[in-house]
């Protein structure tokens, strides 16, 4: 007895939900399903950022599933787009009474990334010249130039996520 109230249940359930537009799948743009990054251009002096920058965006889209990864000649749009500041801050610096510095081993970055989503033969932009600042904190055990790079690549997916978000939903 209780069997057959709990699937009428559910059955009603589903039944409610089916009705009420609720909808599974992407809001993505539908005038495009496939996307391309073109390569990311790099206006700072930090080795391999356009390189991590790039990487985090393609496993951001493949992730995010709106739209198919592909190359530049098949893609439905184009997302280019150069990586402007990266920004190394120290953070906990704290200074005694008797003008003794402590050295911090906490940093945070920040990247900054400007990006446009092109479709072929269009004037317009599907997504317009924007702006968007990635942030990663860090430490730094022993060696920075590794944990630096630790914390670039972690800011990189920070704004990649903020883009690719941008790109499938915020059109």
């Amino acid at each position: 007895m209780y069997q057959v109230l709990l699937k009428s249940f559910l059955l009603i359930t589903l039944l409610l939900l089916a009705g009420c537009g609720y909808q599974l799948g992407t809001v993505g743009n539908p005038q495009f399903k496939s996307i391309a990054i073109a390569p990311i251009k790099n206006e700072t002096n930090s080795a391999f950022a356009a390189t991590y920058m790039k990487q985090k965006l393609a496993e951001r889209f493949q992730v995010d599933g709106t739209y198919k990864i592909t190359n530049m000649k098949n893609a439905d749009a184009i997302l280019y787009g150069q990586i402007t500041t990266i920004d190394i801050t120290a953070q906990n610096i704290m200074t005694s009474p008797n003008a003794v510095t402590f050295q911090t081993n906490e940093f945070g970055a920040t990247v900054t990334f400007q990006y446009v989503l092109i479709i072929p033969g269009r004037a317009t932009p599907a997504v317009p010249s924007t702006s968007v600042s990635g942030n990663a904190q860090f430490q730094v055990p022993v060696d920075l130039f590794p944990a630096r790079s630790q914390g670039i690549r972690q800011a990189c997916r920070d704004a990649a996520e903020k883009v690719v978000w941008r790109c499938a939903e915020g059109w």
